[in-house]
């Protein structure tokens, strides 16, 4: 599921976004404004919420304020005469770019099943003493439908190419030891 815009789950829900935003400051979610994106499962809260709560009509919007009388004209526009081109440069020799392999992205889902199956983001990305770049990342479950986040770790020699370590999984608040 792809992130929704604030002001298009308001549409959908029938609500004013700035409505729609008080809520999910409530909820803690931090959003600034109704362009601002909310995550699938905070998304899932807030539609399954709707269902269950009465329906709400949105406000009609205000009528159009009619003009009177006719339009001003057009102004008139000036014509100037195209300036003369400088002349062209003599042409270099085309030197032959070296092969550009497509470098492997941050880590994508991972094949199921797995505890980022589903989604990964949020990456921040730190460089250790010898030179090496840490990533660490944000992912959901696909059998947990998304709702519980956990932090990934990945590493990469050029920030380009990105192995996962171990299974990837560095923080999980959800399992056993979540109390401790």
């Amino acid at each position: 599921m792809a992130k929704v815009r604030v002001y298009e789950l308001a549409r959908e829900l029938g609500v004013e976004s700035k409505a729609l935003i008080s809520q999910l400051n409530d909820m803690g979610e931090f959003v600034k404004s109704a362009s601002s994106t909310i995550e699938a499962p905070v998304v899932r809260r807030l539609r399954d919420s709707a269902k269950s709560a009465p329906a709400k009509t949105a406000p009609p919007e205000p009528a159009k304020k009619a003009t009177s009388g006719p339009k001003p004209a057009p102004r008139p526009v000036k014509k100037t005469a195209p300036a003369p081109e400088p002349p062209a440069a003599p042409a270099a020799p085309a030197a032959k770019a070296a092969p550009v392999s497509e470098p492997t992205p941050a880590p994508a889902p991972a094949p199921s099943p797995a505890w980022d199956d589903f989604t990964t983001w949020t990456g921040s990305v730190v460089q250790d003493g010898a030179g090496g770049w840490h990533l660490f990342y944000t992912g959901t479950s696909k059998s947990e439908e998304g709702l519980y986040q956990r932090i990934g770790h990945a590493t990469s020699d050029d920030l380009h190419s990105w192995t996962r370590v171990g299974d990837g999984l560095a923080l999980d608040l959800t399992g056993p030891n979540a109390g401790a």
